[in-house]
């Protein structure tokens, strides 16, 4: 959805890499379990992706409470 939005998307291919913990989240006996590295590159990435997200939704004019 926010690729249709902006060129900034194209920016963040490593996205793709968040894609299969939304799987082991609703299903967690139905793969392995993550690992620690895993998931710190898990929240680095997210981060990255909310930081800009929030930055373009402000360029837009969207002001968002702090922590939001």
């Amino acid at each position: 959805m926010c690729a249709e939005k902006g060129e900034w998307a194209k920016d963040l291919p490593e996205a793709d890499e968040l894609t299969p913990f939304a799987i082991t989240a609703r299903y967690p006996s139905q793969d392995e379990a993550v690992t620690r590295e895993e998931c710190l590159r898990a929240i680095e990435i997210a981060s990255r992706i909310r930081e800009i997200i929030r930055k373009e939704l402000e360029r837009e004019g969207v002001n968002l409470p702090l922590g939001f």
